[in-house]
């Protein structure tokens, strides 16, 4: 008997706009110090501070939510198999779209 390869579960960050107030968004876009950003005048440092006042803005109206994802390995789908039902599914829309006696057998 074979036993199932175990592989760790990865952890994926997504924004939750579930609760997004666009509103709110935009009246917090319009009070933030975005005026000081055009006074710096190293770019990068522009650049840098915009980044950070637009990062803490979405953090606040939509924050990020950790998600796990399992791995499932299956031992008996292998890449062969996936390449022939690939093939099986381009020889179906082949023969639907020409309607052809021919490419009916192939599929």
């Amino acid at each position: 008997m074979v036993k199932g390869h175990k592989s760790k579960a990865c952890v994926i960050m997504k924004q939750n706009f579930k609760n997004f107030d666009e509103q709110a968004f935009l009246h917090d876009l319009f009070y933030a110090d975005l005026d000081k950003i055009c006074l710096i005048p190293d770019p990068e440092l522009a650049f840098n501070q915009f980044f950070h006042v637009s990062n803490s803005l979405t953090e606040k109206h939509a924050p990020y939510k950790r998600f796990r994802i399992e791995d499932h390995f299956n031992p008996w789908f292998f890449t062969e198999l996936s390449e022939a039902i690939h093939a099986k599914g381009l020889a179906w829309s082949k023969a639907r779209l020409t309607d052809n006696h021919t490419d009916w057998l192939h599929f």
